[in-house]
């Protein structure tokens, strides 16, 4: 049970706006955003050298940067702060993107106006959590590939090709500092037809996360990201607009692993309050060595590739099949797919049959997605496999030796 002094600490750390909308005080966020604590001339010129630091290493090496700020819920919900609140246009995070505006080519990117307009038809952050939902986090996305767009061509996903899934209660990460925790409905979407996947992500949730998304088109840029928790409703969505993504939670830019990568671009994103004076800011501290943040060297980040997107459509999970049934579903990859196995209880019964007609899969940039259906008949009596619950997994093996798992679920066999 969390100690009472640091449940008090946490309740604390939470102010309660209007229609008890939740706003955190963390890395005072409050007084940066009143601009109580903006930047000195000193503390802004340091910005401005880092990032144009960063700007001018991949511009000799000829590679798009982009810098990426995520609005603060305070500023797009300015008018849900608690009363007496202020906004102003001198926090630090402003003063940064006026200056790299002013006095060098770099345009930040700040899609507080998309976030604030899309309040007319949704929320756009969570009411008990610090960060946007997924519908903000999409009105972000394209906000940011239409920026990127204009240098390097990207397909960019349209509203109409996004489909809303029902909401889920949950309390945030503001309304679990609370007592008793309030809960709000999470809205939630994503792409109907995703080509793009989350190919591998190491086991580190805090600094040191590294998530890799690949996209069936192997035409598309790549894209090495530096970033926060923000970027975490973003990347499903831009992975639809790049071949490859490799994300790494960090403030700072790893130039080792761009070298190995050779992206077409480099994105840094920071959430506003992260944009503060160089003696609180996380972008002017100590930088760990990569292998030691990630865990990972970048050869092994290298060697995390080979994209498969399979379903399977029968049996369901949690489903009740009798002792003769098939195993139906699909499998798609950028060099075609060699065989399809399947398991029970983590032992192999044998290979699917494949090539089945899936003209509704044709739309896949990738070899056979016509025919991208399997079929395996599975019979649990003559397999010796008794009544009751089991685990069946399927997985699916590319034409270049590339094996991914496609589902793991639990399955009850009745006789």
């Amino acid at each position: 049970m969390m100690p009472i002094d640091r449940r008090t600490e946490l309740a604390n750390s939470v102010a309660i706006g209007r229609d008890g909308w939740l706003f955190h005080r963390d890395n005072f966020t409050f007084e940066q955003m009143s601009g109580a604590k903006s930047l000195t001339a000193g503390e802004l010129q340091a910005w401005l050298d880092l990032i144009t630091g960063h700007w001018q290493w991949l511009s000799e090496r000829h590679i798009e940067f982009c810098f990426f700020i995520a609005p603060e819920k305070h500023v797009v919900y300015r008018d849900f702060l608690p009363e007496g609140s202020v906004i102003s246009e001198c926090r630090p995070a402003q003063q940064v993107i006026s200056a790299l505006r002013t006095s060098t080519s770099i345009d930040p990117v700040y899609p507080r106006d998309e976030l604030v307009a899309g309040r007319e038809s949704r929320d756009t952050y969570h009411a008990v959590g610090t960060h946007w939902n997924f519908f903000g986090g999409f009105l972000a996305y394209r906000r940011l590939a239409r920026e990127i767009a204009k240098r390097i061509d990207i397909p960019i996903v349209d509203i109409g090709e996004i489909t809303f899934l029902p909401s889920r209660l949950h309390a945030g990460d503001l309304g679990v500092r609370l007592d008793p925790e309030p809960v709000t409905a999470e809205l939630r979407c994503g792409v109907s037809f995703s080509k793009s996947k989350l190919l591998f992500e190491n086991g580190n949730y805090d600094r040191g996360h590294i998530a890799i998304y690949e996209n069936l088109d192997v035409a598309l840029p790549r894209a090495v990201i530096f970033r926060d928790s923000s970027s975490a409703w973003i990347l499903p969505f831009l992975s639809e607009s790049f071949s490859r993504i490799v994300a790494v939670s960090s403030p700072h830019i790893y130039y080792e692993l761009i070298e190995s990568e050779k992206p077409d671009i480099v994105v840094l994103e920071m959430i506003e309050r992260w944009i503060s004076s160089p003696q609180e800011a996380h972008a002017f501290r100590k930088k760990t060595p990569f292998q030691e943040l990630c865990k990972l060297s970048v050869d092994d980040i290298a060697s995390k590739t080979g994209l498969i997107i399979g379903h399977v459509d029968f049996p369901p999970p949690k489903s009740a099949v009798r002792e003769s049934f098939d195993v139906t579903g699909w499998a798609v990859s950028h060099k075609g797919i060699a065989e399809v196995g399947v398991y029970v209880d983590g032992h192999l019964l044998g290979n699917a049959e494949i090539g089945t007609g899936r003209p509704d899969l044709a739309a896949f940039p990738c070899v056979d997605a016509a025919t991208s259906g399997f079929r395996f008949r599975l019979d649990a009596g003559s397999r010796k496999i008794p009544p009751g619950r089991h685990r069946l997994m399927v997985d699916a093996v590319s034409r270049d030796a590339i094996r991914q798992e496609l589902c793991e679920i639990p399955i009850t066999i009745v006789p």
